[in-house]
């Protein structure tokens, strides 16, 4: 019996001292460390839509429920139409037509929110509308100027912001005025809650950019954007987005990543002030569905995606030598769709699909 033990306690110590060697070999790496990517592959498909001088702004929704607003002359028709909605096979127009739609957002296939501009003789106001499954409701501001992005937590918290500083906020009841403190034009919002929100605009008669964050109470610059010379960032800013407060991404003539105070050029190539002329074009709108998967789309057919690793420009996309432009996108968890215009003045859409 006592052999057998000693037997027992040897073999132990054995088993324990293959275990060390093994683990020293093969070291396990806790997963904090593990980096935590998606992949750039892609399969894509590209959708021609409308007739000449259509152009699509903004995109919506699920990957079988997607929604495009813009202006589109359908064939056939006689007036142009700014909704359209995808169902996984097909594009068909919405029939509501109220002014120039610029930007949407929602929160379900009855709960959307659109915003834009209906005209005045020569002169372009607020309009948003409001879509609850069964009617459109609309509300036009002549006292405000017209919408270019709109984002909130849900239908009775809504923010939308655009041209000469504009900045209105919806409680469910009433629309207000808020504070913006710049005439810049406020081109995307995003938020995390309702403490943190951000705004990115520009002004395009300086070349300069703004970045805005709402605190809950006020808005205040946390980053300018200017020229080559300044001490401040570089350029406009057109886009910004961020699922943690950490790492606010904003985007327009140069991408930069980080949270005030600590800004970075974001690692794309040719992303730095004087190689962005020739290498790449200026980025209009970013957006992701979590911190490692996130899209940039821009002039000229500039697609880019971060994968939570590195950055990818799809380059079998990206031409300088054609007029085109993507002005919005919206990605899911294994999907993206982009819309824009291309060179031949007909709108087009991106759809990415893992």
């Amino acid at each position: 019996m006592k052999k057998y033990m000693q037997y027992i306690v040897l073999m132990i110590i054995v088993i324990i001292l293959l275990t060390e060697v093994n683990c020293k070999k093969n070291p396990v790496i806790p997963p904090e460390e593990k980096p935590d990517t998606t992949s750039h592959e892609f399969r894509w498909e590209i959708d021609t839509i409308g007739e000449f001088q259509s152009t699509l702004y903004d995109v919506w929704g699920s990957e079988d429920d997607m929604y495009a607003v813009g202006l589109i002359y359908w064939p056939n028709r006689e007036l142009p139409i700014n909704i359209i909605h995808w169902d996984g096979e097909k594009w068909s127009p919405i029939n509501y037509l109220e002014g120039s739609l610029i930007n949407i957002y929602g929160f379900s296939d009855k709960d959307i929110w659109v915003c834009g501009s209906w005209q005045v003789d020569y002169d372009a106001y607020a309009l948003i509308s409001h879509w609850d499954g069964f009617f459109w409701k609309t509300w036009k501001f002549q006292e405000y100027n017209q919408l270019l992005s709109i984002w909130g937590t849900s239908s009775s918290n809504i923010y939308v912001c655009g041209w000469a500083g504009t900045i209105l906020h919806y409680n469910g009841n009433t629309w207000e005025k808020l504070e913006s403190n710049t005439t810049f034009n406020l081109r995307g919002i995003w938020g995390i809650d309702n403490s943190n929100i951000f705004i990115s605009g520009n002004l395009t008669s300086t070349g300069e950019g703004i970045l805005l964050k709402y605190d809950g109470i006020s808005w205040r610059a946390i980053a300018h954007g200017g020229n080559q010379t300044d001490s401040t960032l570089y350029g406009e800013f057109r886009g910004v987005w961020c699922d943690k407060i950490e790492k606010i991404i904003h985007v327009g003539s140069l991408a930069y990543e980080g949270t005030e105070g600590n800004w970075t050029l974001s690692d794309i190539p040719y992303n730095r002030p004087i190689d962005n002329i020739i290498g790449l074009s200026a980025m209009q709108a970013i957006h992701g569905s979590k911190g490692n998967n996130v899209f940039v789309c821009g002039a000229y057919n500039l697609i880019i995606h971060w994968n939570g690793n590195s950055w990818n420009i799809y380059n079998q996309f990206f031409d300088k030598s054609k007029s085109s432009i993507l002005f919005g996108l919206w990605t899911n968890e294994k999907s993206v769709f982009i819309v824009g215009g291309n060179e031949n003045a007909r709108a087009i859409i991106y759809r990415g699909y893992q």
